[in-house]
């Protein structure tokens, strides 16, 4: 009996075992790393055994050296190397144990020493968000003589059951390099989800190529789905396969009986008896059996014709017709059941999408929305048909991208590269010219830019540079853009072989012309990048009358430097930035346009005598200061020009000292000073000598002589006579400056500081009047002073006037100010006068008029400022003139 009771034992824990072996599946096949043909990052590496299923990540890379031995099962293929630097790591996502429990995870694991590392060293950790996570431990691994090898571990831990497992390794050493291989996440499956087979559709009848109909699909489950769960039904092909179904449609649900699923049978959907209908799950992966065999009618013809209408339906490879839509009329469209050659009408490739070409192509009438890529054995005809036959439109891109000399282009046809269309050469083109080839130059006059179009070099090697012009093909009135996204050294030829870019040059990273011709860009220079000039290299020089010089930094040589010589204004669109060399003012000005020149190097050469100088026309008032030429210098005792930006300064102390200046440059002018302002802050060591260079266009209404004129905070603008004159060659000196702040250069005559917009007066009886006056700027003004003249004759001239009030001014200003004053003693008439008081004492009168009994007159007063004579127009318009003496 006691036989027999051992006997019944042992039968059940057998039973009970092998049930625990048969429950225990893999949640995914077994992860060897697949092949890899040498170091390649875990992000690039594509043949991961579950590369469909999974997700790979981490800072480490997959290798073939090294490879797994030594253990059951071990792949000896690639393995992911994690090494010390970095806490390197492997990153495991997209796991879904939610039907599984008793999880274990097993893994290959080799360590590079034989002493002191046992393996915490490498942390194996799981996470259900990717955000917080776990550590699980595995059994230590043995040291000493000959443990640099390879181990098989199973992890201890909880592993969670979730649809979106993540399991992470990661090397925390710095000293052991470990390798991983052969990753195996097993678990019991502990429910039986199902998804029953929905109803057989009835006939499904689509009038034509462009209709669709609807068919609704019920859902039917067993088991336990997780929230997020969604259920999608899917229309197989006319033969029954689900391997690419035609439609599909999902709902989120995770009850056993979600709501019916409405799928949509799209258009062009050829006749067929054979098709299916299932339903399949993510949460946890169920698929459903399939409903029984339907028929599909199409009423329409749906193949295309090789003239047809074709359009990208997505992005793909030319070569496939999932790739492409196509109509007969560009109005109905059907998928495609051909792809398109240069028999067809118009083809485009639509924004968003991206069309591959790897094998021969021959095509026309092509207009380019999204992206067409030329790649690898691409061999391209581009055909010359009706109209332009390639046109990149804007936001369009044709790029080269394949290996060394592997794409070659027959230019049978014409190109045109539309405003903000992009044609780029990344690598690829069969033969030696490349640029010249698609830059439209006379190597290759099929090629045309339009205004604003661009040609991408997005390569590191040189482009053609001895007597090649660039865009020649172009329009004259066109502005292309050479645009440059790679470093590039070593740009240039030897004269007379001149480089020419008819449009703008953009740098968008570092470029270095050399040799001895020049490099012309005609509508200048634009970017990000630094702009080398090497020595010996001819000059650069900017020639167009629509120019730019915009947001690179330029490093020139002093020998030829930058000329600006298109015989009018080069604008400024961007921060610019001068590290060495020449800007040369041939016959041209620069303007800021509100931006800065910062001068870290070199110097300008600003032609003063004809007036060819650094401007800015937004600079109209000190609200509206507009760019600046910035700089930092050293102030010592040697006369020194800065830059040549038209300041000099040296000092009679002992010590040096450092200063920071911001020229600006009104257009209007500034006050009483002319249209150049050195804003300079810094303290002076004992007295400096300044002096100041300008331009004769930069006096604007000013009058030489001049002073030199500081503004003193609180005080306003104080002028001092200069102790060296030049103003035959624009030049004056002061001896004895001791403090910083803005520096102008301003008139000797006694410019009008204030602008009055009107001074009127209204009786308001019992012998009352109110006097009122505005003004619309301000400059040095202290305070205003009001007379009056008692006269009963309103047509004579007004005569012994008395100060009846002082009002205190603004000081500066370039708002709107109201004043007024209330007299108490206004008899039948009198003449007000009002005198503007400045801070160094200077009166100007500026307004002058009749208020008779209790009628309110305004008068007109002019010329404004006043000179000699003030005209005043009143009643029934008449016009009264005073001498003012």
């Amino acid at each position: 009996m006691k036989k027999l009771y051992f006997i019944l034992v042992l039968t059940s824990f057998l039973f009970l075992q092998i049930k625990n072996v048969i429950g225990q599946v893999n949640i995914f096949p077994v992860e060897t790393m697949g092949t890899v043909g040498g170091t390649t990052a875990i992000a690039s590496h594509t043949g991961w055994v579950n590369n469909a299923t999974l997700s790979f990540t981490g800072t480490g890379d997959v290798r073939s050296t090294t490879v797994s031995t030594g253990y059951a099962g071990a792949s000896g293929n690639a393995n992911v190397f994690l090494t010390t630097s970095s806490s390197r790591s492997l990153l495991i996502s997209t796991i879904n144990t939610s039907s599984h429990t008793s999880l274990s995870l097993s893994f290959g694991v080799y360590k590079s020493t034989t002493t002191g590392e046992t393996g915490t060293s490498l942390a194996v950790e799981v996470s259900t968000d990717g955000t917080s996570f776990s550590p699980l431990s595995f059994p230590a691994l043995a040291t000493g003589a000959g443990t640099a090898t390879w181990f098989l571990r199973t992890a201890t831990g909880t592993i969670p059951s979730t649809p979106n497992l993540r399991i992470r390794f990661t090397n925390n050493s710095g000293t052991t390099q470990f390798r991983l291989d052969d990753i195996q996440l097993q678990g019991i499956l502990v429910a039986s989800n199902t998804i029953s087979a929905p109803s057989t559709p009835s006939t499904v009848n689509l009038a034509n190529c462009s209709s669709t109909a609807n068919t609704n699909v019920t859902v039917t489950s067993t088991g336990t789905f997780t929230a997020g769960n969604n259920y999608t039904a899917q229309l197989s092909d006319a033969s029954g396969s689900f391997a690419s179904p035609i439609a599909t449609a999902s709902i989120t649900d995770n009850t056993n009986t979600p709501p019916t699923i409405t799928l949509i049978v799209p258009a062009g959907t050829p006749t067929g008896t054979g098709y299916k209908v299932r339903v399949i799950s993510n949460n946890p992966s169920i698929t459903g059996t399939e409903s029984g065999t339907f028929t599909i009618n199409q009423g329409g013809s749906c193949s295309s014709n090789a003239s047809d209408y074709f359009r990208s339906k997505q992005t793909g490879n030319w070569n496939l017709t999932s790739t492409w839509e196509s109509s007969a009329d560009n109005t109905n469209w059907i998928n495609a059941t051909l792809v398109p050659n240069a028999s067809a009408n118009i083809i485009t490739i639509q924004t968003g999408h991206n069309v591959t070409i790897t094998d021969t192509r021959n095509f026309d009438q092509t207009s380019v929305n999204g992206n067409l890529t030329f790649g690898t054995n691409a061999t391209i005809t581009i055909a010359d048909g009706a109209g332009t036959d390639l046109t990149i439109n804007g936001g369009g891109v044709l790029e080269y991208n394949g290996t060394a000399n592997s794409i070659n282009t027959t230019f049978t046809g014409t190109v045109l590269v539309n405003t903000n269309g992009v044609l780029r050469y990344t690598v690829g083109f069969f033969g030696g010219s490349v640029a010249q080839n698609l830059g439209g130059t006379s190597t290759n006059p099929q090629i045309t830019y339009a205004n604003g179009g661009i040609f991408e070099w997005n390569n590191t090697g040189g482009f053609g540079s001895s007597n090649v012009t660039y865009f020649s093909t172009s329009a004259v009135a066109d502005i292309p853009v050479f645009r440059i996204t790679q470093g590039v050294s070593s740009v240039g030829a030897n004269i007379p072989n001149t480089l020419t870019f008819n449009g703008v040059f953009e740098a968008n990273n570092n470029i270095t012309f050399t040799l001895t011709a020049d490099k012309i860009f005609r509508n200048g220079i634009r970017g990000t990048g630094t702009i080398t000039q090497q020595t010996g290299s001819g000059k650069f020089a900017i020639t167009g009358s629509t120019a730019e010089l915009s947001g690179v930094t330029l490093s020139l040589n002093t020998t030829n430097g930058l000329s600006l010589e298109n015989n009018g204004v080069v604008n400024v669109n961007n921060n610019i930035t001068m590290s060495s060399g020449t800007i040369i003012f041939l016959n041209a000005d620069l303007n800021l346009n509100n931006r800065n020149l910062n001068l870290n190097g070199g110097t300008i050469q600003e032609d003063l005598t004809n007036s060819f100088t650094i401007i800015d026309n937004t600079a109209t008032t000190e609200t509206s200061k507009g760019g600046a030429v910035i700089y930092n210098a050293t102030v010592t005792g040697v006369v020194t020009n800065f830059f040549n930006a038209g300041l000099s300064l040296n000092h009679g102390g002992t010590g040096d000292y450092a200063i920071t200046v911001r020229r600006r440059h009104y257009s209007g002018g500034f006050g009483q000073g002319i249209k150049r302002i050195y804003q300079i802050t810094g303290t002076p060591s004992g007295t400096s000598v300044m002096t100041i260079r300008y331009a004769e266009t930069e006096l604007g209404t000013l009058t030489e002589p001049l002073l030199i004129s500081r503004w003193q905070s609180g005080t306003g603008w104080q002028s001092y006579t200069p102790d060296v004159v030049d103003f035959v060659g624009n030049v004056v000196t002061y001896n004895n400056v001791t403090a910083f702040s803005d520096w102008t250069l301003s008139s000797q005559t006694n410019a009008l500081p204030i602008q009055l917009i009107s001074f009127e007066g209204k009786s308001l009886g019992k012998n009352t009047s109110k006097i009122t006056w505005k003004t619309a700027t301000e400059i040095d003004n202290q305070y205003f002073i009001l007379e009056k003249s008692e006269n009963q004759n309103d047509k004579s001239l007004a005569n012994n006037f008395i100060k009846i009030a002082q009002i205190d001014a603004q000081g500066n200003s370039n708002q709107l100010k109201e004043y007024n004053f209330v007299d108490n003693d206004f008899q039948q008439s009198a003449y007000y006068r009002l005198i503007q008081v400045d801070y160094n004492g200077t009166n100007t009168e500026v307004g002058l008029f009749f208020l008779k009994n209790e009628n309110a007159i305004s008068l007109e007063i002019f010329p404004n400022p006043v000179l000699e004579n003030v005209n005043l127009k009143g009643e029934k318009n008449a016009i009264y003139m005073l001498n003012i003496q």
